[in-house]
C-alpha cells in the first residue's frame, strides 16, 4: 500500500474513530461495486436487445 494512503487512513481513524472510518470504507466499496454492476447490466441489456433485434432466440437464424 502506498505510504500516502496509509497516512490518510491513520489520520482518519485517529480523528474520527475506527467505527466511522470502517463505515466510510465499506460505503465507498459498496458504492463502487454497485456502480460497476449497474454499468455492466446496462451493457448486457444493450447486447441482448441487439441480439433480439437481429432475430436470435426468436426463430431467427441461430435457432435449431
Amino acid at each position: 500500500m502506498e505510504q500516502g494512503i496509509v497516512d490518510v487512513v491513520t489520520q482518519l481513524i485517529s480523528n474520527c474513530g475506527f467505527p466511522i472510518a470502517a463505515f466510510l470504507l465499506m460505503w465507498h466499496t459498496c458504492h463502487t461495486t454497485l456502480t460497476n454492476v449497474t454499468e455492466t447490466v446496462g451493457e448486457l441489456k444493450k447486447l441482448l436487445e441487439t441480439a433480439i433485434d437481429l432475430g436470435f432466440g426468436r426463430g431467427g437464424k441461430d435457432d435449431a
